[in-house]
Parts: C-alpha cells; sequence; structure tokens
C-alpha cells in the first residue's frame, strides 16, 4: 500500500498493520551516525529490506559504526554523499520518503 509509505512509526496507519508486513526504518543508520532515538519510518517489511540490500553493498554495516567514525573527514564526508545520492535514488525507483526523514533526524543535507 503505498498510502503509508514514508509515515512514521507512530502514525495511526502503523497500528492497523501486522507485524509482519511492515517494519520501523532509521532513516539515518544508526552505524552512519544516525541517533538511536530518532522518528522511525514505517515501510512495507520487503521495500525496508531492498532498502537496506542495497545499502549494504554500498556501506556496509557489517563494518560497524567504529569502521566509519574512524574514518577522516574527507571520507566521512564522502560516506554522508553516498548515503544520501542512494536514499534520494531509491525514494525515486519505491516511492518512499526516506530522504524527508533523514534530512528532518538531523542529518546535513547537502
Amino acid at each position: 500500500n503505498a498510502g503509508f509509505l514514508g509515515e512514521t512509526a507512530s502514525d495511526d496507519a502503523y497500528a492497523t498493520r501486522g507485524a509482519a508486513e511492515v517494519a520501523k526504518h532509521h532513516a539515518w543508520p544508526k552505524y552512519l551516525g544516525g541517533a538511536a532515538k530518532q522518528d522511525l519510518v514505517t515501510l512495507p517489511r520487503k521495500v525496508h529490506e531492498a532498502f537496506h540490500s542495497g545499502l549494504d553493498k554500498l556501506l556496509p554495516r557489517q563494518w560497524g559504526a567504529e569502521y566509519y567514525q574512524k574514518l577522516a573527514p574527507a571520507a566521512r564526508d564522502q560516506v554522508l554523499r553516498d548515503l544520501s545520492d542512494y536514499t534520494r535514488a531509491f525514494d525515486t525507483k519505491h516511492g518512499t520518503n526516506i530522504f524527508d526523514a533523514l534530512v528532518k533526524a538531523g542529518f546535513p543535507a547537502p
């Protein structure tokens, strides 16, 4: 249902969906510097899995937060650009609004 894409976890639409159908998503992944406490985006589970599958190919979460925190400033800036570009392209392809939530979470929009 495209009608509930991008809504936050507190929206009424989330409450009416089965837990197996949707996932709560940190728009700014914690391992890339996002806060643990941020408004979560409600996505269909398959869309959430697709987002992370693609992002893991670009910015593997298996490397962990410590890896990304230790990068040189220029490399960290590139990580943020990559996250921004990936998220915008994903939104365009899937009709989501993850990038807007990313900015709302304090992400420095380029």
